[in-house]
């Protein structure tokens, strides 16, 4: 398994919590945090898929949370 760690900065108007933990639920691993901090536990096999994921969950138009 490889543990995940992930920042934000104030103001970017993204939970990453949420964000983290629906991508590391779609490569079978768990994850979440708060809305500027987040953390997962993915496969170690599905490591860069889940960057890739997690790229394309950021760039996607900006959703309330």
């Amino acid at each position: 398994r490889v543990n995940i760690s992930i920042r934000g900065r104030r103001g970017i108007g993204l939970h990453l919590g949420i964000i983290t933990r629906e991508v590391a639920m779609k490569h079978g691993g768990f994850g979440g945090g708060h809305d500027r901090a987040s953390g997962a536990s993915i496969p170690r096999e599905s490591l860069l898929r889940f960057i890739e994921d997690l790229e394309e969950a950021l760039s996607q138009p900006l959703k309330p949370f």
